[in-house]
């Protein structure tokens, strides 16, 4: 690693680094064509002649912070930076800089630390509620001006802040991904209405009341956005739909889920008010025409609420963050206003647009669709499991979601990124030595982790170096491999399966990952180490790894498998291991997707797993002692073992079934198999993969072999 900086040094106002949700502005005028170097410990956003053109920095590990470059035009050049201070699985928690320099005819003539004058930004509202427990702070504003004149004449506007430089240890790397390309989603309207406010019990959330995660206290707040909306009560009522008055709401419907920042243009007649409420879905269990959509801000565990006070006078509005939505309401407290525009500006992978893909079956067609719509938005400079709560770059998610970025982009550019993050990762969070974080770059100040996450982390290396023949980075990444394994073994009991292993064990969302399921041996667990043991001996030529997963695999048959069925646990009683009887759907396709059965040997099993289970099994009537998988990971894994053993047609249908009402509601893929939490998920991209190989054939192709397959 090295300094790419020639002049720039990080600042920050000063005595303001550690502050929690502080903004700035940092600017200067370019008279030629030239280049911004630029990163940051948080985010910023960069406009040139008041136009968006860079939102970063692209993520890293602790302690290091990847470099934007941007072409810039002569004019005016603003940079928008926050620093959160705020623990999370979106942001790391460090202390607040910005670091950016412009060069010109090779020369840095403008430059943090010389030149480049920085302003506090006066108008965002620092002590507001945190979004959500994995990511930081709402963001609600009060503008006397249009802040779009401001960038494009910031020295009019803004009062210079004294600086200082932050001279902590940081290391830099490249960004190595594109940089994302803006465009526009417009909104339509679909409905108007009236509000006024009832007394409610406001939501409440564990991001609201627990600090360990940094938050500041309710009674701390300067603005209480979900304690005044939770108390709305809407009805239906004809008005102009563009121009309002207060105890009006407009809703805007963009047709499909987008993720980006939310655009509006708004005239503002007299001193006003108003709030955006948001959301991926209309969160009624009936859908009744007399009665308003439910736009729930807190579906999602997360308050999808930003607010505006406004003097009166026309503004231009663009969120700081990326948000995920559908529906878009905007209901005015105070005041009068017409809106005059309402778009989101999208933030996403558009390498993902490589693969062309028409197909004559319009359902096919558009779980495609929302497949690349889904990745789109979950590969940005991560690979992310969902674009709005959380924004975090999961282990196990990635597995699929990186085959899904080598379909549809023809490289695995993102993931890299991803997995070289975790190389750097340097041990300072409170987890056990060994174990990688669950999801990174992230914070976990309560010590919360899903140890068996990081298996899969040796099983995307092998894939990783399949799709892309990199096995620099796979060398880089064996000193993880080798902790990860040493971190398990000391669970092994006698027989050596992994027994009684602590912190948050994790099969997938569905009864298999119930206490009692999971306690004791549990199989699905050993099924997973045992091909991750295997695959770290290839990957390394360590054959001992390789005789010890067989030799698990063999241990694991015997004490599941009944007859029947593969069984979720055993327990020890009297120092004996005793089966509990608990049978889980996942835990049968753990056993083939991780080798322990097979279709020869296990035959009548896969029949019956293929012919009388899946989604459409009504789990009353049928096998009603076996309880069902969920989305994440089971339907995956049994919709791969279908397509991999020739079920096609009956993988094909499946997919139907199972992906055409999300499709056709969010126009993405969710995380669960109903309405609730994320409906934009990454992993749900790679059913991309499995479509186009039931239809054409394809499976993938092998870049270190130079083969297809």
């Amino acid at each position: 690693m090295k300094d790419y900086f020639v002049k720039a040094k990080a600042v920050w106002v000063k005595g303001k680094s550690l502050e929690m949700n502080f903004s700035c502005f940092f600017y200067a005028h370019p008279q030629k064509k030239g280049i911004l170097r630029i990163t940051g410990s948080s985010f910023y956003r960069v406009f040139l002649n008041g136009e968006l053109i860079g939102y970063g920095p692209a993520r890293a590990a602790h302690g290091i912070f990847r470099i934007d470059e941007y072409p810039l035009d002569s004019g005016s050049l603003v940079i928008e930076a926050v620093g959160y201070n705020s623990f999370g699985y979106y942001q790391i928690n460090q202390p607040s800089f910005l670091q950016a320099e412009v060069i010109i005819d090779s020369q840095v003539i403008f430059a943090t630390g010389d030149n480049i004058p920085c302003a506090i930004n006066i108008a965002k509202i620092q002590k507001v509620m945190k979004y959500s427990w994995q990511r930081a702070f709402c963001e609600s504003y009060e503008y006397s001006n249009n802040p779009y004149i401001m960038l494009q004449d910031p020295e009019k506007y803004l009062v210079k802040s004294e600086i200082e430089e932050q001279n902590y240890d940081k290391k830099y790397l490249k960004r190595n991904i594109p940089l994302p390309q803006f465009f526009n989603a417009d909104g339509q309207v679909c409905e108007t209405g009236i509000f006024e406010r009832k007394e409610k019990a406001p939501y409440r959330d564990r991001y609201m009341l627990n600090d360990v995660f940094k938050i500041f206290k309710l009674e701390e707040l300067e603005l209480n956005v979900n304690d005044d909306v939770s108390s709305f009560e809407y009805n239906l009522k004809e008005h102009s739909q563009n121009n309002l008055i207060a105890g009006e709401y407009t809703l805007w419907d963009f047709c499909r889920s987008y993720t980006g920042f939310i655009d509006i243009t708004v005239d503002v007649f007299e001193d006003s008010f108003f709030y955006l409420i948001f959301d991926e879905i209309d969160y009624r269990e009936k859908v009744i025409n007399t009665e308003p959509k439910n736009i729930s801000f807190y579906r999602n565990t997360t308050t999808n609420i930003l607010s505006y006070k406004l003097k009166k006078g026309t503004y231009r509005l663009t969120s700081f963050e990326p948000y995920s939505l559908r529906y878009l309401k905007l209901a005015l407290s105070q005041g009068s206003i017409s809106v005059k525009y309402v778009g989101i500006v999208r933030y996403e992978n558009m390498q993902v647009n490589a693969l062309k893909f028409e197909c004559n079956d319009k359902k096919l067609q558009s779980i495609m669709d929302a497949a690349r719509n889904t990745l789109a938005q979950n590969s940005v400079d991560l690979l992310t499991d969902c674009p709005s709560r959380e924004r975090a770059g999961w282990l196990c998610d990635s597995y699929f979601s990186a085959r899904a970025e080598k379909l549809f982009g023809g490289n695995n550019d993102v993931e890299r990124n991803f997995l070289e993050n975790f190389v750097y990762y340097d041990g300072r969070l409170p987890i056990p030595k060994g174990v990688l974080p669950m999801c990174y770059p992230s914070d976990a100040p309560d010590g919360c982790n899903l140890p068996n996450w990081s298996l899969w982390y040796i099983l995307e290396l092998e894939d990783y170096l399949k799709r892309t023949g990199d096995s620099e980075l796979v060398y880089l990444s064996k000193d993880n491999v080798l902790g990860i394994i040493s971190y398990f073994d000391q669970y092994l009991n006698d027989d050596g399966l992994l027994e009684n292993l602590e912190g948050w064990v994790f099969v997938e969302w569905s009864k298999a990952n119930d206490d009692e399921f999971i306690k004791g041996v549990n199989y699905p667990c050993n099924m997973l180490y045992s091909k991750a043991l295997e695959t770290a001996g290839k990957l390394f030529g360590i054959q001992h790894y390789i005789k010890r997963a067989n030799s698990m695999r063999e241990v694991i048959r015997e004490q599941s498998f009944n007859g029947e069925f593969f069984e979720d646990n055993c327990i020890r009683e009297n120092g004996n291991l005793v089966k509990t009887g608990h049978i889980t759907e996942t835990c049968q396709y753990y056993a083939f997707f991780f080798d322990v059965a097979d279709s020869d040997n296990y035959a009548k099993l896969l029949n019956t797993l293929m012919t009388k289970f899946g989604a459409r099994r009504d789990d009353k009537k049928e096998f009603a002692f076996v309880y069902k998988s969920n989305a994440f990971i089971g339907n995956y894994l049994r919709l791969d073992y279908l397509v991999k053993n020739g079920y096609r047609k009956q993988a094909l249908a499946e997919c139907v079934d199972y992906f055409y009402n999300m499709a056709h509601t969010t126009g993405t893929l969710w995380e669960h198999d109903g309405n609730f939490a994320s409906l934009n998920h990454g992993f749900a991209s790679y059913v991309a993969n499995l479509l186009v190989e039931c239809i054409t054939g394809y499976i993938g192709c092998d870049d270190e072999k130079k083969e297809i397959y």
